[in-house]
C-alpha cells in the first residue's frame, strides 16, 4: 500500500513539468483512484494490525491459532472494501477525479464529493491513527506495569506468546509515525474543505510539505522497521516454541 500511495504522489511530476494539472484525462483519473487506493489501504492496513496486535496480546484463540488464515481474509476483507470506495462512485459521478489544485483526486465538484473526500479517505486516515495510538499504547502500558494477558506457561516451562516492553515501544512508535504523517495534509485539507476547492490562504509550499511527508510513509515505516526490529509477526505458538528453544540452546 504504501507503494502504490508514493507512486500516486510522484505521478504529480508530470504536472510540475508541465506547469499545470489536467481536470479530467486518463493520467488524471489513474493519479486519482492510485491516491484513493493508496490513501484508504494504508489506512485500512493501520486499522486492521493494530486490532491485530490488540487482539493477540489478549489470546484470542483463533487468530492467535491461524495466523495465516486471518492475515488472507484481512487482504481479502481490504481489497473488497476498497474496490467498494472506489469503483461505484467513479462509475455514478461523472468527474469524480479531478484538479485539486497541484495534482488530482476526488474533483470539489460537489457535495457528495466533498463528503467522500472526508468519509473514504480522511475519516479512515483518522480512525487508523486514533486505533493504532489506544491499541499499542494500551499493549504497552501492560507490558509497563507487568499486566500480561498473552503470558501463558506451558508444560514446557515456556512463556507463549508476549511481547516485552522494548517491542511494545517499537509497535508504538509506528502509530506516532502515522499520526504525524497524516496530521499536516488532515488539516490543510480541513481548511479546504470550506473554500470548495484549492484555497489562497494555504500556500502552495505547505501543501507539498504535507504530501510529501505523507507520500514518504513507506521510507518512514522502513526506517523504523531497520531501528526498532519489529515486524509485526504473528506466529503460532508452536513456532514461537520453536524460536524460544533455538534461542535457549544457540
Amino acid at each position: 500500500m504504501d507503494i502504490v500511495q508514493g507512486t500516486s504522489y510522484a505521478l504529480s511530476l508530470r504536472w510540475a513539468v508541465s506547469g499545470k494539472v489536467d481536470k479530467g484525462g486518463n493520467y488524471c483519473v489513474a493519479q486519482g483512484v492510485l491516491e484513493q487506493f493508496g490513501d484508504a489501504g494504508t489506512a485500512l492496513a493501520a486499522f486492521s494490525v493494530a486490532v491485530l496486535v490488540v487482539a493477540y496480546y489478549h489470546r484470542v484463540d483463533w487468530i492467535v491459532s491461524n495466523p495465516r488464515t486471518v492475515s488472507w481474509c484481512l487482504i481479502i476483507s481490504m481489497v473488497m472494501i476498497l474496490v467498494i470506495l472506489i469503483v461505484p462512485p467513479a462509475s455514478v459521478i461523472s468527474h469524480f477525479y479531478g484538479n485539486t489544485g497541484l495534482w488530482c483526486w476526488i474533483a470539489h465538484s460537489s457535495p457528495t464529493n466533498d463528503r467522500l473526500q472526508i468519509g473514504a479517505c480522511y475519516a479512515l486516515m483518522w480512525l487508523a491513527a486514533l486505533t493504532s495510538v489506544f491499541g499499542y499504547g494500551y499493549v504497552l502500558i501492560g507490558t509497563l506495569i507487568g499486566w500480561n494477558p498473552s503470558k501463558v506457561v506451558t508444560d514446557s516451562d515456556i512463556v507463549l506468546p508476549t511481547w516485552t516492553s522494548k517491542e511494545a515501544w517499537g509497535m508504538f512508535w509506528y502509530s506516532l509515525a502515522y499520526c504525524i504523517e497524516v496530521g499536516p495534509i488532515s488539516i490543510i485539507r480541513l481548511v479546504q474543505f470550506g473554500s470548495h476547492g484549492p484555497c489562497p490562504s494555504v500556500k502552495p509550499g505547505w501543501t507539498i510539505f504535507a504530501i510529501s511527508l505523507l507520500g514518504a510513509s513507506g521510507l518512514i515505516n522502513t526506517i523504523l522497521w531497520l531501528t526498532t526490529k519489529r515486524g509485526f509477526g504473528f506466529s503460532t505458538e508452536e513456532e514461537r516454541r520453536r524460536a524460544i528453544e533455538a534461542g535457549r540452546h544457540s
